[in-house]
């Protein structure tokens, strides 16, 4: 049985707010809790259970990302498999969004690619940078950000020199960096509560 088909069945006939960690998953298929069952059976299936939940992380992202990905959202993030199911839906609804933008957007992305790297520093930031060729007048790009769960802070945003201003544009940089910043600490996709602003030109 597909394990979304399980969880939506199981939900149908039971609340949807009991804690994972009291759920195991028989070879057939079916949800079943913990406590139901014999002690000697219960490890097999509440692995079982985890390696199915595990299996609908987001399939764009590799193996061993999903399998510190499920722990930390299991862990920290949702403990009642109906908040699972919600957060994978928020988290694919997200990725069809970035991926309709990717293809809106892909000679802008192109010529951002083309001028500027990005990366995520220690400390969380999302640092986007480049500049344009030697020997073209000077245009430099810095996009300086933060994107955790809850917060976005956009810290620093500026085109400055020769640049034109149409060769990408900030909603780019944003897309770019925060699904990175998402896979890099390894958290389903998810839109903030809050969003600050302090310094963006151009």
């Amino acid at each position: 049985m597909n394990p979304i088909t399980a969880i939506k069945r199981y939900l149908a006939d039971n609340p949807g707010n009991e804690p994972m960690n009291t759920l195991g998953l028989t070879a057939d298929g079916r949800i079943v809790r913990l406590a139901e069952q014999e002690e000697g059976q219960r490890a097999a299936l509440s692995k079982e259970f985890e390696r199915q939940l595990r299996a609908l992380m987001p399939r764009e992202i590799g193996r061993k990302i999903r399998q510190r990905m499920i722990k930390k959202t299991l862990g920290t993030d949702v403990q009642t498999l109906g908040g699972y199911l919600e957060r994978l839906w928020r988290d694919r609804q997200i990725r069809n969004r970035l991926l309709e933008l990717e293809t809106e957007y892909a000679t802008e992305l192109v010529k951002l690619d083309k001028l500027t790297s990005t990366h995520i520093t220690p400390s969380g930031n999302a640092n986007t940078e480049g500049k344009n060729q030697p020997g073209e007048p000077l245009a430099e790009y810095i996009f300086i950000n933060k994107f955790t769960q809850r917060h976005w802070t956009f810290i620093d945003n500026a085109k400055t020199g020769a640049v034109n201003p149409k060769d990408f544009y900030m909603s780019n940089v944003i897309a770019r960096q925060f699904k990175l910043s998402f896979d890099t600490t390894e958290w389903l996709l998810e839109l903030p509560e809050i969003i600050e602003r302090d310094s963006i030109t151009k």
